[in-house]
C-alpha cells in the first residue's frame, strides 16, 4: 500500500471518472474506491457519500478484500455478516454492496471498488464483468503512479549524478588553470636561483642569498599546492567537515612558526593576541588553512609593520580578526576579492606573485562552517580581514 503512495492524496480525474462511471452502469446512488489501511479505510474518490475516511471495522471492504473474488450482498438486513453492521443500521442504511478487489500484480488486496443502494437488489451479470473491468483499470493507474514515481526517483537520481559531474569538473577546470598559470611563477624562479647556482662564480654571501630565495621560493610553491590539495579534497567530499574542540591559540602559534622566515626577511612582526584559553569547535584543518592564507595575504601586502590576530565573541559566533599595517586596497579591488571570475593578482610589497586563490578557498570554507567573512581596507593604511564561525 505505502509503496503506491496513494493514501491522502488529492482528488485525480481519472479516479472520479472511474466512480461516476460505475455509479451509472450499476445504476447505484454511491460508489467509491476504498484504500484500507491499518485502522481506517480511505476513498481516493466516491459518489454519494458525505466524507471520504472511516473506522476500518464499520467498513464493508475491509471485510470485502479479505477474499479475492468479488463480494455481492443483495439484501444486508437478511445477510447474517452484516445485518447489524454499523452502514446497515446508522445513516447510510445499506441494503445492497457489491465490490471488486484492487488488487496488485504480486497478488495483495489493496481495497476495492464498490457500487453500494439502500435498496435490496441483485447485480447482473454483466454488470458484474464491467465492474470487475472499472477495478481492473484502477489497477492499472496504480502501476502507472508507481511507475511514474520511480522514474521520478530514478530521474532525481540521475539529475543529482549530473550536478555531481558538473561539480568535479568545474573543480577539475579550476584545478589545471591554477597549476597551469600560478604554480609557474614559483617554479620559474626556482629555475632561474638554481641556473644562477650552476653557472655564476658566486661569493659566499651571493650563494646565503640565492639560498634564502630558493627556500622561499619552495615555500610558496608548497604553500600553493598544500592550499590547492586541501581545497580540491574539500570539494570532492562535498564539503563535509570533521568537527572537533581544539585550541584557537595553539592554530595561530603553528601560523606564526610557518611564516616566521619570511616574516623576518620583510621586517613584519606577526602578534598572535589569541588567549590561550579560547578554545573552538570547528574543522580543524579547514580552520588552519584559512588563518594561513590570510596571514600570508597580510604579510604579501605589509613591509616594516605588523600583521595582528585576535578574537573576540559576539552573541553566537567567535570572531576572528587579522590585521595589517600594510599597502591597503581601493574600493574596486577588495570588491572583487571573492570572485572566482575575476581574481584578484595583485604583486606583493616584495614582487610576490599571487592566484587569488587564497581568499576564495578561505570564503569557501568559512561558508562551509556556517560562518561569514568580510573586509575592510584602505589605501596606504591596512586592512583588516575579519570571519565570523558559529559557537558549537
Amino acid at each position: 500500500m505505502y509503496a503506491y503512495d496513494i493514501l491522502d492524496t488529492l482528488p485525480e480525474k481519472d479516479y472520479d471518472d472511474i466512480v461516476n462511471l460505475a455509479s451509472f452502469i450499476c445504476q447505484t446512488p454511491i460508489s467509491a474506491i476504498s484504500f484500507i489501511d491499518r485502522d481506517r479505510e480511505w476513498q481516493k474518490a466516491n459518489v454519494g457519500l458525505p466524507t471520504n475516511t472511516g473506522k476500518r471495522e464499520d467498513s464493508f471492504c475491509a471485510y470485502a478484500i479479505l477474499d479475492s473474488q468479488p463480494l455481492i450482498v443483495n439484501d444486508a438486513l437478511t445477510d447474517e455478516r452484516f445485518s447489524k453492521h454499523p452502514a446497515v443500521l446508522g445513516n447510510l442504511k445499506v441494503r445492497f454492496y457489491a465490490g471488486v478487489p484492487i488488487t496488485t500484480p504480486q497478488g495483495f488486496n489493496l481495497g476495492m471498488l464498490c457500487v453500494v443502494d439502500s435498496v435490496p437488489r441483485e447485480l447482473e451479470p454483466e454488470k458484474l464483468e464491467a465492474l470487475q473491468k472499472l477495478g481492473n483499470q484502477v489497477c492499472n493507474l496504480l502501476e502507472l503512479r508507481l511507475k511514474n514515481k520511480n522514474l521520478g526517483l530514478i530521474i532525481d537520481e540521475l539529475n543529482e549524478k549530473n550536478d555531481r559531474i558538473q561539480k568535479l569538473s568545474n573543480i577539475q577546470a579550476k584545478l589545471l588553470y591554477i597549476i597551469s598559470h600560478d604554480l609557474k611563477s614559483p617554479l620559474a624562479t626556482l629555475q632561474n636561483l638554481l641556473n644562477l647556482l650552476r653557472h655564476e662564480d658566486l661569493s659566499q654571501e651571493e650563494m646565503l642569498l640565492i639560498t634564502k630565495d630558493l627556500q622561499l621560493s619552495v615555500s610558496n610553491a608548497s604553500f600553493l599546492l598544500s592550499n590547492l590539495l586541501e581545497w580540491g579534497i574539500n570539494q570532492v567530499k562535498q564539503g563535509k567537515l570533521t568537527l572537533s574542540n581544539f585550541s584557537l591559540h595553539n592554530v595561530v602559534k603553528q601560523v606564526v612558526a610557518l611564516f616566521a622566515l619570511i616574516a623576518n626577511k620583510k621586517e613584519v612582526e606577526i602578534i598572535n593576541l589569541v588567549s590561550e584559553h579560547v578554545y573552538i569547535t570547528a574543522d580543524e584543518g579547514a580552520l588552519s588553512l584559512i588563518i594561513r592564507n590570510l596571514v600570508q595575504n597580510a604579510l604579501k601586502f605589509t613591509s616594516n609593520g605588523t600583521v595582528t590576530v585576535s578574537t573576540r565573541e559576539e552573541n553566537a559566533y567567535h570572531i576572528i580578526v587579522i590585521d595589517d599595517t600594510g599597502v591597503g586596497m581601493s574600493e574596486e579591488v577588495k570588491n572583487k576579492l571573492f570572485n572566482w571570475e575575476n581574481r584578484v593578482k595583485k604583486e606583493g610589497t616584495a614582487k610576490e606573485k599571487g592566484s587569488g586563490l587564497g581568499l576564495l578557498m578561505c570564503k569557501d570554507f568559512i561558508t562551509q562552517m556556517g560562518g561569514e567573512i568580510w573586509v575592510e581596507s584602505e589605501l596606504g593604511k591596512g586592512t583588516k580581514i575579519s570571519f565570523s564561525l558559529p559557537k558549537l
